[in-house]
């Protein structure tokens, strides 16, 4: 019913864009791309962003973010946090975008919390872009959902958000990448089917 558009996690916290590169990360076996792309252009204050293999970084000196529907960023964090333990931090999030597959878009741009919203949309308007979101909480993470349906279809997105301020608890959290995936998905399942 829905596939995923795009995941990442993302570090709150100071980092040095000067010290993580590509050829950094490879000499500590974090991530070894067969090739890697450079983000020309900007400022040494626009941080660096580079990928290769499926994988994007962009290291800014106050986030982190590693981008991949292919790879479980959760490791990647792991594996930098191992070698650089002392990087003040202060959240991770995990972030999932899902779009509807194409063959069953008409079935879900008309789904009954969308219709609902339509019925209530004053006389005169036209609701070009419908939104709406919630926000759980489960185990000390915030999770929001927002879904949005217009005429190219639904896409929902899913934040994970934690406190860490170590980077024990942010490898901890990192590891629930996978996870929160998972769980993404149930929640997008669970709260697109149409009431009884």
């Amino acid at each position: 019913m829905f596939e995923i558009e795009s995941a990442k996690i993302v570090l709150l916290g100071s980092f040095n864009p000067y010290i993580i590169s590509p050829e950094w990360l490879k000499e500590r076996s974090i991530w070894t791309p067969s090739d890697v792309r450079r983000n020309l252009g900007g400022g040494a204050r626009d941080g660096a962003q580079f990928r290769g293999d499926g994988t994007e970084w962009i290291v800014t000196a106050e986030r982190l973010v590693i981008a991949s529907v292919t790879t479980d960023c959760g490791l990647l964090v792991d594996g930098l946090l191992a070698v650089l333990p002392h990087t003040p931090l202060s959240a991770v999030l995990s972030s999932f975008a899902f779009a509807i597959t194409p063959s069953d878009s008409n079935a879900e741009t008309t789904h009954d919390i969308f219709d609902a919203i339509r019925a209530r949309t004053p006389r005169g308007f036209d609701a070009e872009l419908l939104r709406w979101g919630v926000v759980l909480h489960r185990d000390q993470t915030r999770i929001d959902l927002t879904f949005v349906s217009g005429e190219q279809g639904v896409t929902v997105a899913v934040n994970h958000r934690r406190t860490a301020r170590t980077a024990n608890e942010a490898r901890q959290a990192g590891n629930k990448f996978i996870g929160d995936r998972d769980v993404s998905e149930q929640l997008i399942r669970d709260m697109a089917r149409p009431s009884a």
